[in-house]
């Protein structure tokens, strides 16, 4: 079996214009540039999805994810940072390791990263609750 693009990227068999990078996890610029300071965070574990990473990693991954939002706003200028991530094929991941998109983001940029969700296939509310509010199986 191939190894994941990411964990090329995480064991240094692969370039990558890495921005910051721990004993854990490591975040990049994406080779795509579709916006201006779109960078990839991800675990060096590989992981393929939220339910498969295990909780250290996942910390780890949430902290480097903060210190580097922080430094970008902080230190370079930037106004916010978009978090976004697919987990599943159903949610539209495309590649098999779990990782976050940051879009760093400028006042008026003018980029629309929020989702646009359609009324599709909708189940009633009450209904959903009842069933994600069911904890008897932990």
């Amino acid at each position: 079996m191939e190894q994941c693009i990411f964990c090329q990227i995480a064991n240094h068999e692969s370039p990558a214009k890495i921005v910051y990078e721990n004993d854990s996890s490591m975040i990049i610029m994406a080779k795509e540039q579709d916006v201006s300071g779109h960078l990839l965070a991800f675990s060096k574990t590989h992981a393929t999805d939220v339910t498969s990473i295990d909780p250290e990693n996942w910390l780890e991954l949430q902290n480097t994810i903060k210190k580097v939002s922080d430094h970008v706003i902080n230190d370079c200028g930037y106004a916010g940072v978009n978090l976004l991530c697919a987990s599943g094929k159903a949610a539209g991941q495309s590649v098999n390791h779990l990782h976050f998109h940051l879009i760093l983001r400028q006042d008026h940029d003018g980029i629309d990263a929020w989702p646009h969700l359609e009324e599709k296939n909708q189940l009633d509310r009450d209904e959903v609750y009842r069933k994600i509010k069911n904890w008897s199986n932990f």
